[in-house]
């Protein structure tokens, strides 16, 4: 109690080799060291922890492969899936370039359709042109645009923008 006065609170616990609430065969037990039989128990724990470490150890090491196959699979299905988009942006490329060259084709219709008049027997005698113009028109217009069309792949494939 006097301990307690003095600001020694909580009280040390007792020493292990006191004898308040162990026998005599227990203390005598202590002071002649461990028996052969708990080292043997001792000595198959730690060999049982042991085997169990290297157990986990190896899972570890499964699970380290595991994550590394994983994420060079995630890298080969991105690369596949950058080909794949590669591929479709060269295709709207080629339509697009397809659809300007259409276009164009069709200003030329529209234009011949709505300013040059004409007839669909020959020469009729008053001026008007005939059937030959039609086609002469509508057949230099196709290759103009097969002609633009040629030249922007020529262009495309020398700056390489479309490996085809």
């Amino acid at each position: 109690a006097e301990a307690a006065e003095a600001g020694d609170w909580p009280p040390a616990p007792p020493p292990l080799w006191s004898r308040r609430g162990r026998s005599a065969a227990d203390v005598s037990a202590y002071a002649s060291g461990p028996s052969d039989a708990d080292r043997e128990a001792v000595e198959v724990m730690e060999n049982m922890l042991e085997a169990h470490f290297e157990l986990l150890d190896g899972i570890a090491k499964r699970l380290a492969e595991f994550r590394e196959y994983i994420d060079s699979t995630e890298d080969y299905v991105n690369i596949e899936l950058d080909s794949h988009r590669n591929q479709l942006i060269q295709l709207d490329l080629l339509l697009t370039i397809g659809s300007l060259c259409v276009g164009i084709y069709a200003v030329v219709g529209a234009i011949f359709g709505m300013n040059i008049s004409f007839t669909r027997e020959s020469e009729t005698g008053d001026g008007t042109p005939g059937y030959r113009l039609f086609i002469t028109v509508v057949v230099a217009g196709f290759l103009g645009s097969l002609l633009i069309f040629a030249a922007i792949m020529v262009y495309v494939r020398q700056k390489k923008l479309m490996l085809l």
